[in-house]
């Protein structure tokens, strides 16, 4: 990891040898497109997504980084290429914050600034509220909590609303051709959502729309049906798969 550091600060070059040049390394390491923050503060006020790697400012300090997690492992590589600083944290716990609190830590006192009291900050993405407070409370900032990253949330369920018309209006076969088949079944639990081999279950929350948990990711989107006004059977589905700002739903047909 240290060798891949290394290759990312010298701007594609290993050991005297140029293996990516600078014009694509530079490509990569800059902002293609604006995303969410998973730590929203005043030390990072903006973030950005390159070829590959999250890039956000530090404290004032430009920053190029991404995180990884696996059952049972999380991970976080970070390096400054104007002061040449490279972390590398890697940690034997799954869906942990921990590898962030180490890094920007680590960063801090690099850095030479005032340290950020990291591990009381991210104390409520592990669920242990009510956090420490700051040392210094003037210069603290609250910490925006994501759902990309939270552990725990309170997150407002939609009512549950009786049925406008038969399950069967709604069940069939869509494809889209980017993303694949959508398979929407009838079960004894009601209409069930396949994709890409997860199957989630779909609560109906009124006016041809359904809540559906994407349990893996933590996240739960809204699918919208747009009904045939001859047949009264469903033509597509509406679904907000793309996080990024500004993007639209992706519309899935479907198979006749």
């Amino acid at each position: 990891m240290i060798a891949w550091l290394q290759f990312q600060l010298h701007s594609g070059e290993w050991k005297g040898q140029s293996l990516i040049s600078k014009e694509q390394m530079k490509v990569m390491h800059s902002p293609q497109m604006a995303c969410d923050s998973s730590f929203n503060s005043k030390e990072l006020p903006v973030s950005t997504y390159g070829l590959g790697w999250m890039i956000e400012p530090y404290r004032g300090h430009a920053m190029i980084h991404h995180g990884g997690a696996i059952d049972g492992f999380a991970s976080q590589v970070a390096f400054l290429p104007e002061e040449q600083i490279g972390i590398v944290v890697l940690s034997n716990t799954h869906g942990s914050i921990i590898p962030y609190t180490v890094a920007f830590h680590i960063m801090d006192r690099l850095l030479g600034l005032e340290p950020v009291n990291w591990s009381s900050r991210m104390s409520k993405l592990m669920g242990k509220e009510p956090a420490e407070p700051e040392s210094n409370p003037e210069n603290s900032s609250e910490l925006s909590i994501h759902p990309e990253t939270a552990v725990e949330e309170n997150v407002e369920e939609p009512p549950v609303a009786p049925y406008d018309r038969a399950l069967s209006a709604y069940a069939g076969i869509y494809t889209h051709p980017g993303y694949g088949e959508m398979s929407i079944q009838e079960t004894t639990n009601g209409l069930q959502a396949t994709f890409n081999a997860i199957e989630m279950l779909m609560e109906y929350t009124g006016k041809d729309t359904f809540s559906v948990e994407f349990v893996l990711f933590g996240l739960k989107v809204i699918y919208t049906f747009t009904l045939n006004e001859l047949s009264g059977v469903a033509q597509s589905i509406s679904i907000p798969l793309l996080l990024e700002p500004g993007t639209k739903p992706i519309e899935f047909t479907r198979v006749s």
